[in-house]
């Protein structure tokens, strides 16, 4: 895939990760539910399983949406990730799909 074809799938994706935080967060205080609470448990599993899916959908073979989530704070922290032989700071959707698109040469 190209990181145009990527970055529509990547969009989607960091827009259901964000909405659902902010769900999670939204329930916190009010509910006072733990953090190990069925609740919290079972949109992480599905954070994770969407995760999953479009790394799939992306041939993310090293995992990058995942390093962005976590690692990275979705572009936040500017971490620096190998792009065209260079380590650069990745802090948006778009060089995230250049990254994916560059370890899968």
């Amino acid at each position: 895939m190209t990181e145009a074809e990527i970055l529509p799938h990547l969009t989607e994706w960091h827009q259901a990760m964000i909405d659902s935080d902010a769900a999670i967060a939204w329930y916190l205080e009010p509910l006072k539910l733990a953090p190990d609470s069925p609740l919290y448990e079972s949109i992480w599993n599905l954070q994770s399983a969407m995760t999953k899916a479009v790394s799939k959908l992306v041939d993310d073979q090293d995992e990058w949406l995942a390093w962005y989530r976590f690692d990275n704070d979705m572009g936040k922290a500017g971490r620096e990730a190998m792009i065209g032989g260079k380590y650069r700071k990745v802090r948006t959707l778009k060089q995230l799909a250049r990254v994916i698109v560059e370890s899968n040469k």
